[in-house]
């Protein structure tokens, strides 16, 4: 199982505002004075962040475990089924029009379905996932799991997305 949920701190300033830091993807942050508010943004940091690895070629990080105070954001669901679709091909040194030919669909289909910034639907990453013996599954988390106290609670086991 691929998945693209990493660890994030939350941590409430003085001014009131929810900060959201990534010690995987340092180059995702975001805030808000509203913790849900800032939880979305923080998946969309996570988001653009990781998208900005794949266009500048880079090696994306591998998440780590959770730490104490620490909950897991996952990246956009559509983004994360391009990037696992990205890595499968690059397993099997399939090529665009490898794939293309399996979806029987053209190149051009292909290319934009593994673009970060073409929109794609997900139902046609699946359909494309299961060429390669893989599917998509969807998971369901609340956007901001606080204890009573108002702290983030720890990740308690296993959301994928």
């Amino acid at each position: 199982m691929r998945s693209f949920g990493f660890p994030a701190r939350v941590a409430k300033g003085k001014d009131g505002f929810h900060t959201v830091t990534f010690r995987d993807v340092p180059e995702a942050m975001t805030d808000d004075r509203q913790l849900g508010s800032a939880m979305l943004g923080a998946a969309d940091a996570l988001t653009a962040a990781l998208a900005g690895y794949v266009k500048e070629g880079r090696v994306l990080p591998k998440p780590s475990k959770p730490r104490s105070g620490e909950v897991l954001v996952f990246a956009e669901p559509c983004f994360s089924a391009k990037i696992v679709l990205r890595q499968l091909m690059a397993e099997r040194s399939m090529s665009n029009v490898g794939l293309a030919k399996l979806l029987k669909k053209d190149e051009k289909v292909v290319r934009r379905m593994i673009d970060p910034d073409q929109p794609t639907k997900l139902d046609q990453l699946d359909k494309a996932l299961q060429a390669l013996g893989h599917r998509v599954i969807v998971g369901v988390q609340p956007l901001a799991p606080i204890e009573k106290s108002g702290r983030p609670r720890d990740h308690e086991g296993p959301i994928i997305m």
